[in-house]
């Protein structure tokens, strides 16, 4: 009987190879985030309904105020506004305000009338920086059109950012 070997003359063993793959994409994992560099977020969520005037569907959009938890407490109160057109009712439905991250959340009709069935929003936020610089984040969720926008900034600069609305 003849010994043969396992592998094919002239071909090595993967063994090694996937040990190296897999020792660097370990290695790639350990430079991602750091946790020095991440941020432990505190976020209040108020959730705004809209209907436009004359029609019977309410459009929920939900928005976080985010702040990092070294920020808190916050001495003052942060304002999140919605400006709507003047043929669009609005509403709070939920605000949660806190004695470490007051929040005021109001709707005002300031744009001028919806021209077709979609209408603009703009959410504008600002929290001051009483206790200091740091970033702030605020995230727009549409429900209905099942989109997500994201802004960035810091303490005392306004952040704005607007959505379309349809029903």
């Amino acid at each position: 009987m003849v010994a043969v070997d396992q592998f094919v003359h002239g071909s090595r063993s993967f063994t090694p190879r996937v040990l190296g793959i897999l020792g660097l994409v370990i290695f790639a994992f350990t430079l991602g985030a750091h946790p020095a560099l991440a941020i432990d977020w505190c976020s209040s969520d108020p959730v705004f309904t809209f209907q436009r005037i004359g029609t019977y569907r309410s459009q929920v959009v939900d928005v976080q105020v985010m702040v990092p938890l070294s920020a808190l407490p916050l001495t003052e109160v942060t304002t999140l506004s919605a400006e709507v057109p003047v043929d669009v009712a609005g509403h709070v439905a939920l605000s949660i305000s806190t004695p470490m991250f007051p929040l005021e959340a109001h709707i005002t009709s300031l744009k001028p009338r919806a021209g077709s069935e979609r209408y603009p929003i703009t959410f504008e936020l600002l929290v001051p920086a009483s206790t200091g610089s740091f970033p702030v984040r605020m995230i727009v969720s549409d429900t209905a059109a099942g989109t997500i926008t994201i802004v960035d900034g810091q303490a005392g600069q306004k952040l704005e950012t607007s959505i379309m609305v349809a029903p």
